[in-house]
């Protein structure tokens, strides 16, 4: 589609045939995401050169993306309220051989992690882009945590050793140097920023941020935070919605990574200023405490056998106000909308499942994928839209494919994403649809369009014959 396609035009690889091959690449791939490569591409000559291209040594990532990251910052020039740039990673798993890869915790598979700065707008959550990416591997060497284990390095020593945590560290820097809205956005990071160094060094560079506590940290007043919060009474109580989560490896040992449902409940609040106080391990060219602004979320009756959800929320954002508190606690939520995106890279565009064998290969495919898992996890917003225009999003003759098969006129992108999502199976008592049930609709579209095609092609030379 030319919506996707604008994403990548821009893009510098050094020699025009490379950007029109890689145009060219993404026309077949977008049709059909989630189909094999020798699927999507329609001759063996096309296939072979999407493979020269992703094994390109002097093509890269970032070069690929670049165009990408140029529009994202454009939309969130044209968005009139806070931008969330949510961070995470997350592990690519592939089967069989492949050369230059890292391996899972267990080793038994090869892999790689990818660290994103999501781009999403505060006040409807709507995804605008992926601002930084930085690809790692793990198991070249032997964790600090394994030196541990083994007796060979201390705790303390091992906390001391250079830490994967400073790639957050450089990804918010970099980002808030790219444009005024980007060095305004409220950077939102899981539980796995939880790091005294970290929290000083977003502090002191005033950077907006909100990090999920991960530890029972030490106050200077002698308490640890559990115990002061403990004293403080509740401010007040919302109803929150908990996104369903999947059983993920130690998740038996690890309380954030065992398997939970969708619900909505209540959880109660509390806020208040406290001051860390740093630790033995800590470098000591850092303060020796920090004031910082902790939020408490506790569920009030979780569903039997289930431990009710517990967030401690850190920031240098106001908590002077309810208000204050509700914009933290909902931004904090935004960041789920990046677990969705891994999905979609995931489940909707197959990448674990793409048979190329080198590291760079892998990348160079995951930088096409990347835009394309946007545009779809966009299409669930988009289906929230009532006045929007659907030309903006839908082309001209999908659209007029769509309007023929329903025999209604369809106004508004709402309307016309909501007949795609009855292509799909979506039942309107089910709520909005979700990217998946839009992707199905989307696809079945598309099929019905190249069908017409071909049988007015075949009419059309029927005719010739004919005269």
């Amino acid at each position: 589609m030319n919506h996707i396609r604008t994403e990548f035009i821009e893009s510098n690889l050094g020699d025009k045939r490379l950007t029109k091959r890689l145009l060219s690449i993404v026309s077949s791939v977008i049709e059909s995401p989630e189909k094999s490569f020798p699927e999507a591409f329609g001759s063996s000559a096309e296939l072979e050169g999407f493979y020269r291209f992703v094994e390109n040594p002097y093509i890269e990532i970032k070069d690929i993306l670049e165009p990408h990251k140029q529009a994202t910052l454009k939309r969130m020039c044209n968005k009139n309220n806070d931008i969330i740039i949510a961070h995470d990673s997350s592990e690519f798993v592939f089967s069989g051989k492949r050369r230059d890869l890292g391996t899972t915790s267990l080793g038994k598979s090869a892999s790689f992690f990818g660290h994103f700065s999501l781009a999403i707008s505060a006040s409807d959550r709507e995804p605008l882009g992926t601002l930084g990416l930085h690809c790692f591997k793990r198991g070249e060497k032997i964790s600090p945590y394994a030196l541990r284990k083994k007796g060979i390095l201390t705790q303390t020593q091992s906390r001391r050793l250079p830490s994967e945590k400073q790639r957050w560290n450089d990804a918010i820097d970099s980002i808030s140097k790219l444009s005024e809205s980007a060095k305004n956005a409220i950077h939102v990071c899981d539980s796995e920023t939880d790091s005294y160094a970290l929290l000083a060094d977003l502090s002191n560079k005033e950077h907006r941020f909100i990090v999920r506590g991960c530890y029972d940290r030490a106050l200077v007043n002698g308490k640890h935070l559990r115990e002061e919060f403990a004293e403080e009474s509740r401010l007040f109580s919302k109803e929150i919605h908990l996104s369903r989560r999947n059983k993920k490896s130690g998740g038996a040992n690890n309380k954030r990574l065992v398997k939970r449902d969708a619900r909505n409940t209540i959880v109660d609040i509390k806020a208040k200023q406290i001051t860390l106080k740093r630790s033995n391990c800590v470098d000591k060219k850092y303060a020796l405490s920090l004031d910082i602004n902790a939020v408490l979320i506790l569920e009030r009756n979780p569903p039997k056998d289930e431990k009710p959800i517990e967030w401690i929320l850190l920031t240098q954002e106001p908590i002077a106000s309810r208000q204050d508190i509700e914009k933290i606690i909902e931004c904090y939520c935004s960041r789920w909308v990046i677990e969705e995106y891994f999905k979609v890279l995931k489940t909707g565009c197959s990448y674990e499942k793409r048979q190329l064998e080198s590291f760079h290969s892998l990348k160079n495919c995951l930088g096409v994928f990347i835009p394309i898992a946007w545009f779809l996890l966009r299409l669930r917003n988009k289906a929230n839209e009532a006045n929007s225009s659907p030309e903006l999003y839908i082309p001209p003759p999908l659209l007029a494919m769509l309007q023929n098969y329903t025999a209604e006129s369809l106004l508004t992108v709402d309307e016309v994403l909501r007949q795609i999502a009855r292509l799909g199976g979506h039942i309107k008592y089910n709520g909005p649809p979700g990217w998946l049930v839009l992707w199905r609709g989307l696809r079945e579209l598309y099929a019905m369009y190249k069908g017409y095609q071909i049988a007015e092609s075949i009419l059309s030379t029927k005719r010739c014959d004919q005269s």
